[in-house]
């Protein structure tokens, strides 16, 4: 589905609620060679990088993720607040966040 929006065929929106939301289409681990998907982002000393599973994103807005980030000093706090938000909203599949600081 996140191809889909890439590709315009589907907005953020209906892609919340599109039944192939969770079909993976690439994993590592599954083929001996795996397609890797890369971007660049101008960071300066303090952003934060967030990483993190469709099961906080699918119910955490970026928004919400960014407020948590701003007011954050701890990360395993953060994490755990995050994941926490997400299992409060319904936490129908696995979170998994990754925090890293530049």
């Amino acid at each position: 589905v996140g191809q889909m929006v890439d590709r315009g065929d589907l907005t953020e929106t209906e892609a919340l609620s599109h039944p192939q939301r969770h079909v993976l289409t690439r994993a590592l681990g599954v083929e001996r060679g795996t397609e890797v998907d890369t971007a660049r982002a101008r960071l300066r000393p303090g952003d934060v990088v967030v990483l993190a599973t469709d099961g906080l994103t699918s119910l955490v807005s970026p928004e919400e993720i960014a407020g948590e980030v701003r007011g954050a000093g701890d990360f395993l706090l953060l994490a755990c607040r995050l994941v926490r938000l997400a299992n409060e909203r319904g936490g129908y599949d696995n979170v998994t966040v990754v925090l890293a600081e530049v």
